[in-house]
């Protein structure tokens, strides 16, 4: 039979308790073997007396969760409690290997208990590792997870987490060059906030959120789409040449931090924000002319995030282009119909005479110009060359008046003649914007028929 451990030698889990007076004592020395995340302790014991209650009392003992542990051996006590942070996750087992000393009166058993370690000797962090991700488009996503462990008698592990966590995940990204943006930070303590699961998400940046940085550290995850429109104008006559705008849209979406004291929402979007969207619209845009559309940014308080749209114009029409341009035919007439009574054996005897039929035709335009000045209005301009091919300028009447000829057969005789008018326009938000003159002119014409014969009726 193995010797008796020496008296006083006492192991406390919870409220169980073997050694001592208990009716639980030890039988032969107890083993421990430990690693850096797990100490394993077994107590090999006998149960001496009350075997049906006394078994009953040590299953339940041993089926305890995060109860501390405590051994004294040779009037030395050492422990492993919660409180202190010297372990946590206590697990206890109850094992029956079989042994000579299993009689009517007594039971050989083996308690063993196991517990988690800190990781008091690397600021408490243990189990990290970190995983790299490259999107197609290039861009890096990088992910740390792991553990954190409250560290003995200062810190719990939430503590130590937030205290701790950033050195060394600045270390891996400072190794890995470029600049990065934390997209998500997500941890979970336990109950006893002895240990915390963590993950931590950053993503690489690939374009710059300012105008000179390439990482506003305030910004965060921000995105930015450009859309680019050219688009033909189908009503214009194959003889114009327009020169029409080309539309740049951009959309974003950025968060602040608010943790980094910039959660002014509205002084972030005009400081930083808005010049970057005009200049990355402009970027797209070879042309020194341009107007601010649409500055349409909205402010979410509640998530701490910039969002919107702008809208961005850029003219290409060098001196005097024309950019936008309209014609319009309208057509009427009437045939002048006369109904006489007469007096004759019938009722309601009338005669119908048609006089002569007058045919109406006006041609509108309205043409918008680039580059033209105050001075220009006030002082007079020519038109004709920029006109020219057009109804409005000096040849608009004889052209116009050729063209009806042409398409009706018919002879024209102009009513009026055209008296353009310029009304001048400003396009755009300040301080992007443009300055515009739309001209508007009108020719009218007239046919009379011949008239027909009167016509009888009764």
């Amino acid at each position: 039979m193995t010797a008796a451990v020496p008296s006083g030698s006492t192991y406390t889990y919870g409220s169980l308790t073997i050694g001592g007076t208990s009716d639980f004592q030890p039988h032969g020395p107890h083993t421990m073997s430990a690693d850096y995340n797990v100490l394993t302790v077994r107590i090999p014991f006998v149960v001496t007396s009350g075997l049906s209650s006394a078994i009953d009392s040590i299953e339940e003992g041993l089926r305890v969760r995060e109860a501390d542990l405590s051994i004294t051996f040779s009037g030395k006590t050492r422990s492993w409690t919660k409180s202190a942070g010297t372990g946590f996750n206590h697990r206890g087992f109850l094992e029956k290997p079989g042994n000579e000393l299993d009689t009517g009166s007594t039971r050989y058993y083996v308690a063993r208990v196991e517990v988690e370690l800190p990781a008091d000797d690397n600021a408490g962090r243990k189990d990290a590792r970190w995983r790299l991700t490259q999107g197609p488009g290039g861009r890096y996503t990088l992910v740390f997870t792991g553990k954190y462990t409250g560290i003995p008698g200062t810190t719990s592990a939430r503590a130590a987490y937030l205290a701790n966590i950033d050195t060394w995940t600045t270390s891996i990204l400072t190794l890995l060059g470029g600049s990065w943006d934390r997209a998500e930070r997500d941890y979970s303590p336990n109950e006893e906030d002895s240990l915390v699961e963590f993950t931590d998400r950053w993503e690489g940046i690939i374009f710059p959120q300012g105008l000179s940085l390439t990482d506003v550290p305030s910004l965060v995850d921000a995105r930015l789409v450009i859309n680019r429109t050219e688009q033909a104008d189908e009503s214009t006559p194959a003889s114009v040449v327009l020169q029409s705008p080309v539309r740049v849209t951009a959309s974003y979406d950025a968060h602040v931090d608010s943790s980094s004291g910039a959660a002014d929402l509205q002084a972030r979007y005009a400081s930083t924000v808005r010049p970057l969207l005009i200049s990355k619209l402009r970027e797209h845009l070879s042309v020194d002319e341009v107007a601010l559309i649409a500055d349409d940014p909205s402010f979410d308080y509640r998530d701490s995030a910039i969002r919107g749209t702008m809208v961005i114009e850029g003219y290409d029409a060098g001196d005097r282009g024309i950019t936008s341009y309209r014609l319009t035919v309208g057509h009427g007439g009437s045939p002048s119909e006369t109904i006489i009574p007469v007096a004759d054996t019938k009722p309601h005897s009338a005669e119908v005479t048609h006089g002569p039929a007058v045919q109406t035709m006006a041609i509108s335009e309205s043409i918008e110009v680039l580059g033209v000045t105050t001075e220009d209005l006030l002082f007079g301009f020519d038109y004709a060359a920029l006109t020219d091919g057009l109804e409005l300028g000096s040849h608009g009447k004889r052209r116009a008046f050729a063209d009806l000829v042409k398409l009706t057969g018919k002879r024209w005789v102009p009513t009026s003649l055209p008296q353009p008018r310029y009304v001048p326009i400003t396009r755009g938000l300040e301080p992007h914007q443009v300055n515009l003159v739309q001209i508007q002119a009108e020719h009218s014409f007239q046919r009379v028929d011949a008239p027909a014969v009167t016509s009888g009726g009764g």
